[in-house]
């Protein structure tokens, strides 16, 4: 539907999880999109790696110019000190605010659900809504966004 600009397997910090980096021209304005996936923390190694692959992403949409959508579960909840620094040192706005808490993991626990799946916007996108989808079969809730620039 977008014309394709560019596109990279990104490896922020050296992690060997890769992300995806797209940008797209919507209408006539170039957009980034990054899709990531840090390691969870369920040990210190994987505590390590995520807060190292979140600060190089940060460091990384400093570099970018327009708009940028960064989006996947990045194994983080908006309550970290981790999260906030991503979010500042990025010039980042999360999605979330202002349309609730808007849990998504694991789906087999809805009364202690909780947020680790985030779509993060630079100050050229506005989100004009946000929410979460209906349960598709994974541990996961689809989440979604309308954003415009």
């Amino acid at each position: 539907k977008h014309a394709l600009l560019e596109s990279r397997i990104a490896i922020f910090d050296g992690h060997r999880r890769p992300s995806a980096e797209v940008k797209i021209n919507v209408g006539s304005v170039p957009v980034t999109l990054i899709g990531t996936h840090p390691e969870p923390p369920r040990s210190e190694a994987g505590y390590l790696a995520r807060n190292r692959q979140l600060s190089a992403i940060a460091e990384r949409v400093r570099l970018l110019k327009g708009p940028v959508v960064i989006a996947g579960d990045l194994n983080i909840t908006p309550w970290s000190a981790h999260f906030r620094d991503l979010t500042a040192r990025g010039g980042l706005t999360d999605s979330r605010r202002g349309f609730g808490l808007l849990t998504s993991w694991p789906t087999r626990w809805k009364i202690s659900r909780i947020p680790i799946d985030h779509i993060l916007v630079s100050p050229h996108v506005r989100v004009l809504d946000r929410r979460v989808g209906a349960n598709v079969g994974s541990d996961h809730l689809p989440i979604w966004a309308d954003l415009t620039w």
